[in-house]
């Protein structure tokens, strides 16, 4: 029976829920008692057939598609198929796959033929939103038979967001001990800007894969990457504006300055302001701000952060083989997957527009980059845990895969990568001084400071460090001792940053050398909008990201404090290299960039779970085509963030030092 558009009955909790559940054993659909709202899918039937599976008890309308009164027959609902979705609710508007949505109070599980209901005394619980979907539920067979109430194991979370997003949570019905079936639920809450107080206005991340003892199933890994494409629609990553209300860009970068060398801070400016790429390479923290908010499915893994092309390169193993992975971990956070793989798309089209290359050319390396990602994503998504743990990719696998000029590049860079060693940096930065190396000073990027305690603290934080290695590294490195210090100056973003070299020697005539860098690490510009980090001292948080994204690392890799300031140590130069960017052309950048996507989905293959995230994904390209939309309108924006910090330097605003 329809009737006219009626308010929902809202008593359920919480706020609306939507449930979908991609049942295995079709044609069974369950679904979850006391939610207000419910998508219903049985993996794949036509509505005809969804109509006589569902009975809705106290149920005042179906938004969307068609209205009903609660205690039908399922066989006499009329559903309108030609209406879809609601403008509110974007996630509902055209799906894969059909579906019928409903404002309910309660929903029973019938049998094929939905002929019977349960009894009276066989009512489902709500349970609590951070442990349980649903406590009971009655499941039917293929004989037209309506089983006893059928308890629901304890869901296996693959995760919940908070912070006014929304959040699933899958659960296996049993019917004596045998899976009938998997239930997905969604929840949306109504306020949608308003933190969680549980969480302090934090994502809580949870496992990629499973919280605790038991582990989900192939099918129910697959089943909540497609569930993502309800929270997250693969085409809305192809929509971007920026936040309005929120700190501009210049007042962002502006406080990182605070607790930095002051005397610095007029390099990291100009350093910035050369052109929109470098701005770009320097601002993640004012990306993290433009994405907080943005659509993603709910699949989360160690991000980097800050994952942009300049941010791969060559380093040696502790093997001696060389390998190319992402190589800077100072944002790592557990978060979303999209936002590592956005920040790289985006700065694919920077880069291409920054070599002169056409528009089409930059969309085109952009589109290879993800497309890159997706794929490798999916041979992820087959590989075992060990085999997938133990993959990498080298400069062999590289230069199998690439043909002319790219090939001839990735020759020399391998080639010039394997002379940058702990000698080669030596030669360069030290010097003989009464018998003794010294590391020379080349102010303002390297230099003794006038700090009194400046060589002294380093002293300390290498001399705390060494507890943070493994026992066999720790007796490696008490071969050596420190023999002198000096600030040093890296990169865009971390200019400023408390960050110095440390040259230490195994032999009197310092023919022994080693040379470490010291870091500091600061808050992650990921953890505004997540949970804070897991560790305390934010080194800790650096080696650990580092350690489970990267397929090898350093053999010196620690951290460790100094006051209220945490440090990470590492080799300083260990036949690293990085690609020149500056005048690359169209065939290369999109090679390259396709090697940064293959890349970055091996990280997040290791420390998320690659099959939600393939199934997410899919094997078309409409993600693909959606991220370099993204790409080229968020390249538009750092464009004229550049220029605002342009303006405020013309201007006096701000002093900066360029070309340095």
């Amino acid at each position: 029976m329809v009737v006219g558009s009626v308010r929902a009955d809202k008593r359920g909790i919480g706020g609306p829920r939507e449930i979908d559940p991609l049942v295995g054993v079709a044609p069974h659909i369950i679904a979850l008692h006391d939610r207000d709202r419910l998508l219903v899918d049985d993996g794949g039937a036509y509505l005809s057939d969804l109509r006589h599976h569902i009975v809705a008890d106290h149920c005042e309308c179906v938004p969307g598609v068609g209205d009903v009164v609660g205690d039908q027959d399922p066989r006499g609902l009329e559903i309108n198929e030609s209406q879809w979705g609601r403008k509110d609710h974007r996630e509902l508007e055209p799906l894969a796959a059909p579906r019928v949505v409903l404002d309910v109070h309660d929903v029973e599980i019938l049998d094929a033929e939905g002929i019977r209901k349960r009894s009276g005394d066989e009512k489902s619980t709500a349970g609590d939103r951070q442990d349980q979907v649903g406590l009971e539920s009655v499941v039917g067979d293929h004989e037209g038979q309506i089983l006893r109430c059928t308890s629901i194991q304890r869901p296996r979370q693959y995760f919940e967001v908070f912070h006014g997003l929304r959040s699933y949570t899958t659960a296996t019905a049993r019917h004596e001990g045998v899976a009938v079936g998997t239930v997905y639920a969604m929840s949306e809450w109504e306020h949608a800007n308003a933190p969680d107080p549980q969480t302090n206005g934090h994502r809580r991340i949870e496992p990629a894969i499973h919280p605790g003892s038991v582990l989900p199933t192939r099918p129910e890994r697959t089943a909540a990457g497609r569930a993502g494409r309800l929270r997250a629609r693969r085409s809305s990553h192809g929509e971007w504006s920026r936040p309005s209300g929120g700190p501009g860009p210049i007042e962002i970068l502006s406080a990182q300055n605070e607790n930095r060398y002051q005397d610095l801070i007029p390099l990291r400016w100009g350093r910035m302001v050369a052109s929109p790429f470098t701005f770009f390479r320097g601002s993640a923290a004012v990306m993290a701000s433009d994405l907080a908010g943005s659509p993603d499915s709910g699949l989360t893994v160690q991000a980097c952060g800050d994952a942009h092309l300049q941010n791969f390169g060559l380093f040696a193993s502790p093997e001696r083989n060389l390998l190319f992975d992402v190589n800077d971990f100072d944002e790592t956070l557990p978060g979303p997957w999209e936002w590592d793989v956005k920040r790289l798309a985006a700065s694919v089209v920077l880069a291409g527009r920054s070599a002169g290359l056409s528009e089409v050319d930059s969309a085109s390396a952009t589109y290879r980059c993800v497309a890159s990602y997706r794929a490798w994503m999916a041979v992820y998504a087959q590989m075992s845990q060990l085999d997938l743990w133990y993959s990498r990719v080298d400069i062999d696998a590289i230069l199998a895969i690439v043909s002319g000029q790219s090939r001839k590049s990735g020759q020399r860079l391998a080639t010039k990568a394997r002379k940058r060693t702990t000698i080669q940096a030596v030669g360069k930065l030290t010097e003989v001084v009464d018998g003794q190396l010294r590391i020379v000073d080349d102010p303002p990027l390297v230099d003794h400071i006038a700090e009194a305690d400046s060589h002294e603290g380093v002293v300390q934080i290498v001399d705390h460090y060494r507890e943070t290695l493994n026992d066999d590294r720790r007796h490696l490195f008490d071969r050596f001792e420190l023999v002198d210090t000096a600030r040093k100056v890296v990169g865009v973003g971390s200019v400023g940053t408390h960050c110095h070299i440390a040259l230490c020697s195994a032999d009197p005539t310092d023919t022994d050398p080693l040379l470490l860098q010291v870091k500091e690490a600061t808050r992650s510009v990921l953890e505004p909008y997540m949970a804070p980090s897991l560790f305390s001292n934010h080194g800790q948080r650096v080696v650990v990201g580092q350690r489970l994204m990267q397929a090898a690392s350093d053999l010196f890799l620690g951290w460790t404090s100094l006051g209220d300031r945490q440090f990470y140590v590492r080799q300083l130069r260990d036949m690293k290299g990085s690609v020149d960017l500056t005048a690359v052309q169209s065939d290369a950048l999109g090679d390259y960039a396709s090697i940064c996507g293959w890349t970055l989905a091996r990280s997040h293959a290791r420390t998320g779970d690659p099959v939600a995230i393939a199934s997410y994904l899919g094997g078309g390209d409409s993600f693909d085509r959606a991220l370099v939309s993204f790409a080229q309108l968020y390249a538009d924006q750092a464009e004229a963030d550049h220029a605002l910090l342009r303006a405020a330097i013309d201007s006096g605003r701000l002093e900066a030092h360029e070309g340095i």
